[in-house]
């Protein structure tokens, strides 16, 4: 039988984003399979040179529409540290219940279009009735729903008031129970099991040798997460359980994303009892000459941020998001899979394409090519 090219994309109703995928078939068998970048290129690595530190922040914000509070608290912790800012412990605080109310709408997000990928459309909209609840939170919280523009060097923007305490736990006690609820939809529906489970397989091997990162990772076994093994905000003063499942398959990754709902709910609840009163902010305006790398934990997994500061505005902002590495392992999730399940394999990476964005810049004359 000839092996035939099956294009997936640029624009596909699994995906989020426009991306090409080439799936080369036999049959109904994947035989190998090829992506291309270059869909979402806006040039913010080249932008962000031409900002001063307090501009390059809004421009940071626009990287991801999902995991935005990420890509800044990353850039300013980055910058803090480098230069030695001095932010108040409130403010810490206060940047760490955003980025897990942040993974709950990510994950919230990735486990509703999973679901529809596979053909639970009830499923999928019972998720989002959920991740409403956190959008909702976003929305009393920051006045937006989206971009927070809650993070500025030295500190947050908005503070966490009694009635914003509130409103945040009444929500979080609604999404401790529903998580509880889809875990065992999840891994008991026999129709669902059957369409994930030993499916898009990454072992502990191949993802350790692809350096896969986040949900991704700890699905096949691979304890490594930045909140517990370079802690940052107020990490380091919260206790939390990484969640590991070792199968590697959709279903773990899944079952992962799952179980982290609830540890997140567990984290917010823990700085709202802990968290210090104080300001919310330090002055911050030039920053010393050098060298900063920063790494966050977003929801995807690692986010690191390679900066070359100078004393008015960062001379390079170089971006590595999650999807990054997480994409080399598609080619070996699809392999020998069948053309069916190929929208769920991909969506169970949870890819965010805007983020990982590249473009190939070809010399004409000299032939070379930079990505």
């Amino acid at each position: 039988m000839h092996e035939t090219m099956l294009p997936i994309g640029p624009y596909h109703p699994a995906l989020k984003e426009p991306e090409y995928f080439r799936l080369f078939i036999e049959g109904e068998i994947i035989k190998d399979a090829q992506f291309r970048l270059g869909y979402n290129h806006r040039g913010i690595e080249r932008l962000l040179q031409d900002k001063t530190y307090i501009q390059a922040v809004p421009t940071v914000e626009k990287i991801c529409g999902l995991c935005n509070h990420a890509h800044t608290t990353c850039f300013c912790e980055g910058i803090e540290k480098f230069n030695h800012t001095d932010v108040p412990m409130r403010a810490e605080y206060i940047r760490t219940i955003t980025s897990e109310l942040e993974r709950l709408q990510s994950h919230y997000l990735v486990l509703g279009t999973f679901a529809d990928a596979i053909g639970f459309e009830t499923l999928f909209m019972h998720i989002w009735r959920e991740r409403e609840l956190v959008m909702e939170m976003f929305e009393a919280f920051c006045g937006n729903r989206v971009s927070k523009m809650l993070n500025v060097l030295g500190g947050v923007r908005w503070d966490v008031d009694e009635h914003i305490e509130g409103h945040i736990r009444e929500n979080i006690r609604k999404i401790e129970k529903y998580s509880t609820e889809l875990e065992n939809t999840f891994a008991k529906d026999s129709l669902i099991k059957a369409r994930i489970t030993d499916h898009g397989v990454v072992d502990n091997e191949t993802a350790r040798r692809l350096q896969v990162v986040g949900p991704v990772a700890r699905a096949s076994g691979v304890d490594f997460d930045i909140r517990k093994i370079a802690p940052y905000c107020a990490y380091s003063e919260i206790d939390f359980d990484t969640q590991l499942e070792d199968a590697g398959d959709c279903m773990a990754r899944t079952i992962v994303r799952i179980r982290e709902l609830s540890e997140s709910c567990k984290i917010i609840k823990d700085c709202l009892d802990r968290m210090p009163k104080g300001k919310l902010n330090v002055p911050f305006t030039k920053s010393a000459p050098g060298e900063i790398t920063q790494r966050v934990e977003a929801p995807r997994g690692e986010n690191l941020h390679y900066i070359i500061t100078d004393r008015e505005r960062p001379k390079r902002v170089r971006i590595r998001p999650p999807t990054y590495p997480n994409m080399f392992a598609l080619r070996e999730m699809l392999i020998d899979e069948k053309i069916a399940d190929a929208p769920a394999i991909i969506l169970s990476l949870d890819p965010c394409f805007t983020c990982t964005d590249r473009v190939v810049v070809i010399d004409e004359k000299g032939g070379k090519m930079v990505i």
